[in-house]
């Protein structure tokens, strides 16, 4: 009980001094999001670089504006806005890349089964011509 007396009788500023380093933690938390921000950039690159625009214009044109915004944000020094902007970016963005390699692996698949087809087709072909040399 002695050092609590100390600290509250004898210094009163010490609960102004708590107040003060409480408060500087709680600004820390809210640091402007640059990683997020980043992070969301670069999964719209990502999803740019398998043709998203193409196959999922949508998404890829919610992910873009929402990155400008929270770029915006970000300027603003509205952070917790642009920290929410960006993850919705990002999440955009991801959808968007799934959506065009989905589409580009079922492209690919339909062209493995017209090869298939194709190559089906030349073999029953040169199966007649020979069943039709043989006597």
């Amino acid at each position: 009980m002695r050092i609590y007396e100390s600290f509250s009788m004898h210094r009163p500023g010490f609960p102004i001094v708590g107040m003060m380093i409480m408060g500087l933690f709680g600004c820390a938390s809210d640091a402007p999001p640059i990683n997020t921000i980043s992070t969301a950039d670069t999964a719209l690159n990502q999803a740019m670089m398998v043709k998203a625009s193409e196959y999922a214009p949508a998404e890829i044109q919610l992910a873009m504006e929402k990155l400008g915004r929270a770029k915006k944000a970000l300027a603003d020094e509205e952070y917790e806005d642009a920290r929410r902007l960006a993850e919705q970016a990002q999440i955009d963005a991801q959808v968007a890349e799934a959506k065009a390699r989905s589409e580009n692996a079922r492209q690919m698949a339909q062209q493995a089964q017209q090869t298939i087809e194709t190559l089906r087709r030349e073999a029953e072909t040169r199966g007649q011509r020979t069943g039709d040399m043989n006597p």
